[in-house]
């Protein structure tokens, strides 16, 4: 390639000097040979005094692909998913690589939760995100000018405070993204407009809310292939919305919500459900809930397993004949717990142990499997973390009173990990609490996600 060692990239008002062997380090790609045309060009012409190859994008997206080029393994994508999505198109054209996905630890992060207490909470300090990780088998509380997110969105230590939402993992092996991504939506009558994005510094952005299910609570959410899918949810009185089941897809490269094909359901339009998609992200599952008739204001439980092809986009309802056995019971979690297998977690009809039932997603098959058996079974979080289901929280079905007759509404810290391998549960360390003990913490949002320096965190 001549003795010329250095070739200019330029994009609109943006040039920059690299070296050929890092321009060519990528030998059979179409930058490579970009530059050994204009190395021939430039010898070639003795008018010619320095080669220069113009790039097809923007300035922003040429300093990507000068950063990626100079820092190989060590350089860490941008966390906007719009440039994020115009330097990947730029790659592919110029045959390198994707940045690489950042290594981190996976820990559990839970986003969003409520406490449940009756007791003056004006002593109990500020509680934050909670994460947990193995390796510390602890847990620590990401609270005060730590804490990103909204002050709305934070519980301050009073009997109800934080918000009921839903969150899902935007994996980056999905979204090409470099990082994981959690999203957070409100989900509640006192705030159904936020949308937040949590990266994998702890950094928090708000995102566009969607647009239907902001007149909509007791909706559920789930990820598959690199987008976001809400589904359902129970309607405000005067909510002007079509009849039918709202369905919602997020495209985090376009920061932006589009409505989708909803399931045609004979009983309305479907709440307070799971939603879950299984290991390879292929198929969405809406699991339970209630359907709630428009015409007559009337709710009944759903027997139905709702199925969507992610690929193909389209809704079949009880596949194959399978219907949730759970039919009747509060539907709570639903998680993916092996490549076969979904788990669908809720309470028993009379509130006292929490329903376990397995699909085989081969054959289209429920079996039963080990019951959670005490009587926090109702608003837990579920999520699934290094090969097991943890069940976070809880509260009871029924209140208990005191001598007054006044409720003693009764929740749980606690955090329990089902094995499916052995149809067992175990207790984890329980959420970290610096108040008094009779606190508990009900519609936690676990996700699990990798966070960088995650260690800095959990110290």
């Amino acid at each position: 390639m001549g003795a010329t060692q250095w070739v200019t990239l330029q994009a609109d008002s943006y040039e920059a000097k690299v070296s050929v062997a890092t321009l060519c380090a990528y030998p059979d790609s179409c930058l490579a040979n970009m530059v050994e045309m204009e190395l021939t060009s430039c010898a070639a012409d003795p008018a010619a005094t320095h080669p220069c190859i113009r790039l097809d994008c923007c300035e922003f997206v040429a300093r990507e692909v000068v950063a990626l080029l100079r820092q190989r393994d060590s350089y860490s994508p941008p966390t906007d998913v719009r440039l994020l999505r115009a330097l990947q198109q730029q790659l592919d054209f110029l045959g390198l690589p994707g940045p690489q996905v950042v290594a981190g630890q996976e820990v559990v992060l839970v986003p969003s939760y409520r406490l449940e207490s009756l007791l003056d909470g004006a002593s109990w300090g500020r509680h934050g995100m909670y994460i947990y990780s193995s390796s510390t088998r602890g847990w620590a509380n990401i609270a005060g000018d730590q804490d990103c997110r909204p002050a709305k969105m934070q519980a301050n230590g009073k009997a109800g405070s934080g918000l009921v939402c839903c969150a899902s993992t935007l994996r980056a092996e999905r979204t090409g993204a470099g990082q994981d991504l959690a999203v957070v939506v409100t989900n509640s009558w006192q705030d159904n407009a936020t949308a937040l994005m949590i990266d994998s510094t702890l950094g928090c952005k708000q995102i566009r809310s969607p647009l239907q299910h902001t007149l909509l609570v007791n909706s559920a959410m789930a990820a598959a292939g690199g987008k976001l899918y809400l589904l359902g949810g129970e309607r405000h009185p005067h909510a002007l919305l079509d009849a039918g089941t709202p369905f919602e897809v997020y495209d985090p490269h376009v920061n932006a919500w589009h409505q989708a094909q909803a399931p045609q359901l004979p009983g309305g339009c479907i709440s307070s459900h799971a939603l879950v998609s299984n290991r390879q992200e292929g198929l969405l599952l809406a699991i339970g809930g209630y359907n709630s008739d428009e015409r007559t204001a009337l709710a009944s439980a759903s027997p139905h397993v709702l199925l969507y092809d992610v690929a193909g986009g389209g809704w079949r309802v009880d596949p194959s004949g399978c219907m949730y056995p759970g039919v009747g019971s509060e539907t709570w979690a639903a998680a993916a717990v092996d490549d076969h297998t979904i788990m669908v977690l809720g309470s028993s009809s009379d509130g006292t142990s929490a329903r376990n039932d397995l699909l085989d997603l081969r054959m289209w098959r429920w079996r039963e499997g080990c019951g959670l058996e005490n009587d926090m079974t109702h608003n837990i979080g579920l999520v699934m973390y290094e090969g097991r289901a943890l069940a976070v929280g809880g509260r009871q079905a029924y209140a208990d009173f005191n001598s007054e007759g006044v409720a003693m509404p009764s929740a749980t810290r606690k955090v329990r990990a089902y094995d499916v391998a052995t149809d067992a549960w175990s207790e984890l360390p329980p959420l970290p609490y610096t108040g008094p003990k009779a606190v508990g913490v009900i519609d936690a949002c676990p996700v699990a996600m990798r966070l960088r320096n995650a260690l800095d965190w959990l110290a």
